[in-house]
């Protein structure tokens, strides 16, 4: 499937910004700190599964993209993961900032590779040492078993802020790695992330150019924070 700049800004990113501000919300009520990491809530249960839900959605799209024989039948985090690393290798170390400061790898330590079973058939497993994201973890556990103990914590508990605010970053670090490749400087354009920016990266900054007085010129940055 080809996708465009402005096809996926309008279909992805737009549908992102609008999880991003209900994650905004909930500050009213739970502060962004590590304090409140453990923090769970019906809300954040509800945002936790829209935003994984949302990676899979997006993530089979781009693998489509990027592998015009790639297939969504029976396509899970293993199959379209190992399509997106090919893709974007920078994707498991990449460093996402939340407003400035925190810094995330939301896909660290996550890496599939292929393999041939007897058969000759391709399968994909995770690399030795790598595992799924905690995040990831976390959403298959609140969706499929809520009310289980797993190391005996009940598993709505994992519905919690950090949960939500890395799944949300891994989210924002695979659409802006879409849309770089779509259009290197697309991003200037359209309406940008309020919390998080891809760190090392310099199209989040906005640049104005002034003069003083005196027709002296000077140049004002603005983060987006």
């Amino acid at each position: 499937m080809d996708l465009d700049f402005e096809t996926f800004v309008e279909a992805y990113w737009k549908y992102y910004l609008t999880m991003e501000h209900r994650f905004l919300r909930t500050e009213e009520y739970v502060a962004f700190d590590e304090y409140n990491d453990k923090t769970y809530s019906i809300e954040y249960l509800s945002l936790l599964q829209i935003v994984c839900s949302e990676i899979d959605v997006a993530a089979k799209a781009i693998a489509r993209h990027s592998n015009p024989v790639f297939s969504d039948n029976n396509a899970g985090i293993k199959k379209w993961g190992y399509e997106i690393q090919q893709k974007f290798p920078v994707l498991l170390t990449q460093k996402v900032l939340f407003r400035g400061s925190r810094i995330l790898i939301p896909w660290g330590n996550w890496e599939i590779t292929s393999a041939v079973n007897k058969n000759g058939q391709v399968y994909y497993k995770y690399a030795e040492g790598s595992e799924s994201p905690i995040w990831w973890n976390a959403y298959n556990k609140v969706k499929h078993a809520r009310t289980s103990k797993d190391d005996n914590l009940i598993n709505f508990h994992k519905a919690n802020q950090v949960n939500v605010m890395t799944s949300l970053a891994a989210l924002f670090s695979l659409n802006r790695l879409t849309m770089r490749d779509l259009n290197e400087s697309g991003y200037t354009d359209v309406e940008k992330s309020s919390i998080f920016v891809m760190h090392g990266w310099n199209d989040e900054i906005e640049e104005n150019l002034y003069f003083d007085a005196e027709g002296r010129a000077f140049m004002h940055i603005k983060q987006p924070w």
